[in-house]
Order: structure tokens, then sequence, then C-alpha cells
């Protein structure tokens, strides 16, 4: 649909979702670190350590995309 309004168009939108993407590899990085240790944990049933792994994770990525956004948002260029 992009290509429909010209080449400048859709190198715009395919820089936006680089950005977007390069913010968003630390989520995908950190879920495939802690499939391992949700899993031993899940058939070791030890339940403090699987929750305390989810919730530590979470909290860090939530301040990283946090940083993330503020970023993104403070460097974009206001028209």
């Amino acid at each position: 649909m992009a290509a429909g309004f010209g080449t400048v168009a859709l190198a715009a939108l395919g820089i936006a979702m680089r950005i977007g993407d390069l913010a968003f590899m630390p989520i995908l990085g950190v879920s495939h670190g802690l499939m391992p240790i949700v899993g031993f944990s899940l058939g070791a049933k030890l339940w403090e350590r699987l929750w305390g792994a989810v919730k530590r994770a979470a909290a860090w990525l939530a301040l990283l995309m946090l940083a993330a956004t503020a970023l993104l948002e403070i460097f974009t260029l206001q028209w």
C-alpha cells in the first residue's frame, strides 16, 4: 500500500519499521533466554524460582521499553 505513495514513502516506512524492531529486539532475546529457566523450574516444581524469574524479566523489560520509548519520543522530528 505504501508503494502507491512513492519510493520516498516506502523508504520512510522501512526505516520506521526497522527502528521499531530495534527497540523490540530485547524482548525477543529475554523471552528466548527465559524459556529454559521457566521449563526447568516448572518441571522441578520450583514455583518461587519460576515466578521470581518471570517477574524480574518483566520488570527489567518494562524499564528497558520505557527508556526506548523515551528516547524515540525525544529524538523524533517534530513537523
